[in-house]
């Protein structure tokens, strides 16, 4: 039977080194394994968890019928936010109040929503 999840997650790409330069130059990742144009493990600038990209033909589902929902733990979105800005990454949105944090929705290269959670500690 099932154990566990699996910690790494993995969204697909249609173009796949476009991804490649977004997890690494916007969200600042290292690439960890790479299997070129197929599929790349990203470890994330902070901690041991990892995110992926592999590469997936045809268009991805609208925003609003993507149903995965992850959250990306930083200290503060609004630094986040600007930087985000900056570099031309769609944001989704003002950062909404969930109750035990902000969140802010955007979307990585390819289309996928992705989210940034700032804990009310």
């Amino acid at each position: 039977m099932i154990r566990q999840v699996d910690p790494l997650i993995s969204f697909p790409a249609t173009d796949v080194a476009r991804a490649v330069r977004f997890y690494t130059e916007v969200l600042g990742c290292e690439v960890a394994l790479e299997v070129p144009d197929a599929f790349y493990v990203f470890r994330l600038p902070e901690g041991s968890q990892f995110l992926g990209v592999h590469a997936h033909d045809g268009p991805l589902p609208p925003v609003a019928q993507q149903g995965t929902w992850i959250w990306l733990r930083v200290d503060a979105i609004a630094p986040v936010r600007e930087r985000f800005a900056a570099q031309g990454v769609r944001l989704l949105g003002e950062p909404r109040d969930l109750g035990p944090g902000w969140e802010q929705l955007f979307l990585d290269s390819e289309g996928n929503v992705l989210r940034l959670y700032e804990a009310l500690d």
